[in-house]
């Protein structure tokens, strides 16, 4: 416990700095610190140079411009952020809880940059999150990955624009539990929830190839054809 405690409180030093990047406050040398790599062990005795939030150098005697805060971390421990591969922090709502299939909305839309959540997490060495849509759902909404920082006031700076789009399946109990049993209606059992995912992919399908019939007969016509009407299918699994 103790070596954890050290681990965490200079976690949340290094990540404090890191939250504020981009303001001008995050430089800051590391000086002497046990520094766990994960893929390239463990180093004694190091330093750490990070400047404008960003990892510079890593190595023995390592110094710093003037003006850049150093902090002796001889006896503690530097280790990566972690991250947290499914959460909810930072959400103002978890489920759309309305339909067996909501994929059409986006956990983007619920950010709170205010969550205190934010903060405890960055203290405990967690810098990115996965914020998921909730399992209400066989099929949920559109997930966001969160770079951690705590102090803007714009959802948009916790956004990794580069991660990978996701979004939320379900395939266990909760979407039983909340349609099937809540609602009376599809998905009532596992083989529902099943027979959910397998019906939304095919209208998906359908969809799909109703807007390519419409291209070729509008290459064909050479002139614009009326829009095609919006179905579940459409609603569903929105073009992009």
């Amino acid at each position: 416990m103790y070596q954890k405690s050290f681990i965490l409180s200079i976690c949340c030093t290094l990540w404090s700095f890191c939250a504020f990047a981009q303001t001008p406050k995050g430089d800051v040398l590391i000086k002497n610190a046990t520094v766990l790599t994960v893929t390239q062990g463990t180093l004694e005795n190091t330093d750490i140079l990070v400047e404008k939030g960003i990892i510079r150098r890593i190595g023995k005697d390592l110094s710093a411009s003037s003006g850049v805060q150093v902090i002796d971390a001889t006896g503690k421990y530097v280790m990566p952020g972690i991250i947290d591969a499914h959460s909810h922090v930072a959400l103002d709502a978890v489920n759309e809880a309305t339909s067996p299939i909501t994929s059409e909305v986006k956990m983007a839309d619920v950010v709170n940059p205010f969550d205190i959540g934010l903060y405890r997490a960055l203290a405990g060495g967690v810098t990115i999150s996965h914020a998921m849509h909730g399992s209400a759902n066989a099929i949920g909404g559109e997930n966001i990955t969160l770079k951690h920082r705590y102090g803007t006031y714009n959802p948009e700076d916790l956004f990794m624009q580069d991660a990978p789009r996701t979004i939320k399946f379900a395939l266990g109990e909760n979407p039983t539990r909340v349609h099937g049993r809540g609602n009376n209606k599809q998905p009532r059992t596992r083989m529902g929830v099943e027979a959910v995912i397998r019906n939304g992919f095919k209208e998906a399908q359908q969809y799909q190839a109703r807007w390519k019939a419409y291209e070729e007969a509008r290459k064909v016509a050479g002139a614009k054809l009326p829009h095609l009407p919006t179905t579940n299918a459409c609603r569903h699994w929105p073009i992009s």
